[in-house]
């Protein structure tokens, strides 16, 4: 990467930050050579995600403003949360921790079990936990090496991250409704 002209280098950074934050999983770069503040980058995006709108996966970007909306609204010691001249209810700021917390305990879980039963670098076993969660796709080249435990773990935050830690959170764990 870094032997490419300037142009093509943000080109290829430009498209590997899209790939990632929209979940499409290409790559126009081997992404294992990347500098560990390019790969921090990558997984900061991975675990955003994309719009809820679209199919990607990830935390979503209304998320992350609404929690972003709320750092901001403590700082400035509002009592509401606010967003570009716009109250956010506090239903949605609710939902919006849940998500968080759900989303970070089950990726911090999958890195622990990945952890536990692969030998391979934790920078490279994170990366590869955030990617199936977020259902992004990208590897750094460690996915085919993973033993039986592993892959199952990877194929576990693939379905979480595809139904949605939230969603799943709530089947396991609301009371059930009587009609």
């Amino acid at each position: 990467v870094k032997n490419l002209p300037p142009l093509q280098r943000w080109m290829a950074s430009l498209f590997q930050v899209m790939s990632a934050s929209t979940t499409v999983g290409f790559n126009s770069i081997p992404i294992a050579p990347l500098s560990a503040s390019s790969l921090f980058l990558l997984t900061m995006v991975m675990i955003i995600g994309a719009s809820p709108s679209g199919t990607g996966g990830g935390l979503k970007t209304t998320t992350f403003t609404a929690m972003w909306a709320e750092m901001m609204s403590v700082l400035r010691r509002r009592d509401t949360t606010t967003f570009l001249g716009k109250a956010i209810p506090e239903v949605r700021m609710r939902a919006a921790v849940a998500n968080v917390m759900f989303y970070t305990l089950t990726l911090t879980v999958g890195i622990y079990a990945l952890a536990l039963v692969e030998p391979s670098p934790l920078p490279d076993q994170m990366f590869e936990c955030a990617s199936a969660l977020g259902t992004v796709g990208l590897s750094r080249g460690i996915t085919g090496t993973l033993t039986m435990t592993g892959k199952v773990i990877i194929i576990t935050l693939m379905f979480v991250g595809r139904v949605g830690p939230v969603i799943l959170g709530m089947a396991f764990f609301s009371p059930p409704r009587t009609v």
